[in-house]
């Protein structure tokens, strides 16, 4: 049985999750910070919030994208390991500001960036 169905079902997965969490961002910013890891503090906050969801939205509709294009395996995985950019960026915003105090928000950051790597340069057995 070939991976790439599998992984292509994964990337969707995740794609499809990064748009929902960009939508509650933009709808519910003070639910969102808190899912992301930092504190709502004020209204000011939201705008920062926003940005956070628009990329959100922008990297689940960009992998998504490419999915439905069935584009060729080394833009997919060169993608996806750059995307990983994100997440790692996303734990250290949260260790920064809140320490380890919300483990559950790094380890979500950090599975993020597990799976990214994982899913980057996976080999198809069949084009």
């Amino acid at each position: 049985m070939s991976k790439v169905p599998i992984v292509l079902a994964a990337v969707a997965f995740i794609a499809t999750s990064l748009l929902a969490i960009g939508a509650t961002a933009l709808v519910a910013p003070e639910k969102a910070a808190s899912m992301f890891g930092v504190p709502y503090a004020s209204t000011q906050t939201r705008a920062y919030v926003w940005a956070a969801g628009t990329r959100d939205i922008a990297i689940g509709g960009l992998l998504l994208g490419l999915v439905i294009l069935r584009v060729g395996r080394q833009v997919l995985g060169a993608s996806l390991i750059v995307a990983a950019l994100i997440p790692v960026g996303d734990v250290l915003i949260v260790y920064i500001n809140t320490g380890t105090q919300n483990k559950a928000a790094l380890v979500l950051h950090s599975l993020g960036i597990v799976s990214f790597l994982a899913l980057g340069p996976f080999e198809p057995t069949q084009r």
